[in-house]
């Protein structure tokens, strides 16, 4: 059906939140700054979305202190967020390498060979995870969504209830509980989830259009159109998107949907 289009993966970010960061420009050689010092910087640019800057400062904190894993997992983040994808997965292997419990990594790890197609691997990548640390929420999401990308949607719901059960403030994993609900054509049981993930990120596009796709199975044609405005609002290409999906072939011909995709 659409299932390639439908899960949602949880955030890379995970690995390089949650610190003290610095702010300002990167320092010279001559302030002393520690392989630390780096760390935290990069830190810092990547939550402004500077992910080139905050390479070049995970980089740094490599050069100074080669084992530093953390900084090799945050180096792997930014390296996907600048499209950097074979290079990414050698830095979390890298980080995996030098901390085998080190979950976050696993964790970004598994979300990039989904990112890759490669989801058997991931998988098996994230089921590491979770026998690492049963209680880390986004390794639980992320298992879950690639079970949807499998094709076992059954399987995916009670691995996304425990996501929600260890974080219930976990958009991704709202988001794709509805996604496996969806696939599986259990629209009005899948509105509750897409309503509370939209809660939690109404920053989500690509939500946005699962739950006009859920409207539109449900023939209600006023919130799909309503909802696959704000996801184009949001990301252009579901404009594009829209015109090939299943769920609007009904409402393919009509007018406002026209006008909204043209």
């Amino acid at each position: 059906m659409i299932m390639r289009r439908i899960p949602v993966i949880g955030s890379f970010m995970v690995a390089i939140i949650g610190t003290c960061l610095l702010t300002g420009a990167l320092w010279g050689e001559e302030t002393g700054a520690s392989a630390e010092d780096w760390y935290h910087q990069g830190l810092s640019f990547a939550q402004e979305g500077n992910y080139s800057q905050a390479l070049q400062a995970f980089e740094k904190a490599i050069e100074l202190e080669p084992n530093y894993a953390e900084a090799w997992c945050s180096r792997g983040v930014a390296q996907i967020a600048l499209g950097e994808t074979d290079s990414a997965l050698s830095s979390l292997e890298r980080a995996i390498e030098l901390k085998p419990d080190f979950v976050k990594a696993w964790c970004n790890k598994g979300a990039l060979l989904i990112m890759l197609d490669r989801y058997e691997e991931a998988l098996e990548v994230l089921n590491k995870a979770i026998e690492i640390d049963p209680t880390y929420p986004d390794a639980w999401s992320n298992k879950g969504g690639v079970l949807v990308l499998l094709g076992d949607c059954e399987s995916a719901l009670p691995v996304l209830d425990t996501a929600m059960e260890l974080d219930p403030t976990n958009a991704d994993a709202w988001g794709n509980k509805g996604a496996a609900l969806l696939t599986l054509s259990r629209y009005q049981e899948a509105l509750p989830y897409f309503n509370k993930s939209l809660e939690l990120n109404p920053q989500s596009a690509y939500m946005w259009d699962n739950r006009a796709q859920t409207y539109a199975f449900l023939g209600d044609k006023e919130n799909a159109l309503k909802d696959l405005a704000q996801a184009i609002k949001l990301d252009p290409k579901y404009k594009e998107r829209a015109k090939k999906t299943e769920a609007y072939k009904d409402i393919m011909e009509d007018e406002d949907f026209k006008k909204l995709v043209e």
